[in-house]
């Protein structure tokens, strides 16, 4: 006999900043209409000003054909510390932030509804817990929690996130950029006691491209696999170089392929706290996860930091031909 609660599809919220790596994500998610009952799209300031945010969102949501999906325009900068702090990714996603020809979208267009106020509005009407994706910096996740923390804790089943690091930073030397971008806001969401998973770069830098696996993208006999390919090809060279690994990570993609295959995924209970309030740039951003056992024991630890399962290892090869498929299953032209 099927467990029907398994069989429906998960409710969940995608809290974005694309950036092509948030791009796979999405198209991934919207690839799965029977796995996943997408309630919205929030954005948020991240990986580029809010501005293309918005729109790069709205270009990936109408490429998929998935255009009844809303898409919610979040929070325009950090909660706390100055705008001119948070450094845009242009170096890897291009001046606007999606390195692609998607043209200016003409069928998907911004709500009127803020995204924290739409969050809020749909955790209080759906009948079941939610997820929530978090796939940039956690301003709209933390304004939403400081709005409504009872509401949040009763109705978010879990917040599946990338950011953070356990093996140094991609901005500085001990920060990873979403937990960077906000740092205080990451520190609200890390310790409001929601059932928290975190994929940081330890583990989402053995997601990386090939050139086969771009030219498998690029073959694909519809729109989504070649604008993939073009979106992914163009910051390569600074990950070579910068971070010795042998193609460009796709960060994001690690939060839809583990709620597809959590098994190709292998993680630890572990303490985590964000470095938001002293230390200066030189640490600001910084992830401190502990996995000994004084720190993750109910009888040992003194902390009153939640524990959060933290990705350590992925199956790699399984969840790249995961992106292919579900990229392959595109029709072109996509469905309006």
């Amino acid at each position: 006999m099927t467990n029907d609660k398994e069989q429906r599809p998960l409710p969940i919220i995608l809290d974005c900043d694309p950036g092509a790596d948030d791009a796979v994500l999405l198209l991934m998610a919207l690839a799965c209409p029977d796995k996943f009952e997408i309630l919205g799209i929030t954005t948020v300031c991240g990986n580029a000003p809010l501005s293309s945010i918005n729109e790069n969102a709205c270009k990936v949501v109408e490429l998929s054909g998935r255009g009844t999906v809303p898409v919610f325009a979040g929070c325009p900068r950090p909660m706390i510390q100055r705008p001119s702090i948070v450094i845009h990714h242009s170096h890897y996603h291009g001046e606007g932030g999606l390195e692609c020809t998607l043209p200016s979208p003409t069928h998907v267009k911004i709500q009127p509804i803020h995204a924290v106020q739409f969050i809020l509005d749909t955790l209080k009407r759906h009948p079941t817990k939610v997820t929530l994706s978090v796939s940039g910096p956690m301003t709209n996740i933390a304004v939403c929690f400081i709005q409504d923390p009872s509401l949040l804790l009763a109705k978010v089943e879990q917040i599946v996130c990338m950011g953070g690091s356990s093996s140094g930073g991609n901005v500085t030397a001990a920060a990873e950029f979403n937990m960077y971008a906000d740092p205080h806001a990451a520190h609200i969401v890390l310790t409001s006691g929601i059932p928290i998973k975190m994929f940081g770069l330890q583990a989402t830098h053995q997601i990386v491209t090939s050139q086969e696996f771009l030219e498998q993208l690029s073959s694909m006999k519809n729109q989504v696999g070649p604008q993939v390919s073009m979106m992914l090809s163009k910051g390569v060279k600074p990950y070579v170089e910068e971070f010795g690994l042998n193609g460009r990570p796709i960060h994001d993609a690690c939060i839809i392929a583990y709620l597809l295959q959590p098994h190709l995924f292998h993680g630890v209970p572990a303490s985590v706290s964000v470095v938001h309030n002293s230390g200066g740039e030189e640490t600001i951003g910084a992830t401190i996860i502990n996995t000994y056992p004084k720190y993750t024991t109910t009888t040992t630890n003194q902390s009153s930091t939640p524990l959060i399962w933290v990705c350590q290892t992925i199956s790699a090869q399984p969840v790249l031909q995961l992106i292919l498929n579900l990229l392959q299953a595109y029709r072109s032209p996509p469905l309006v």
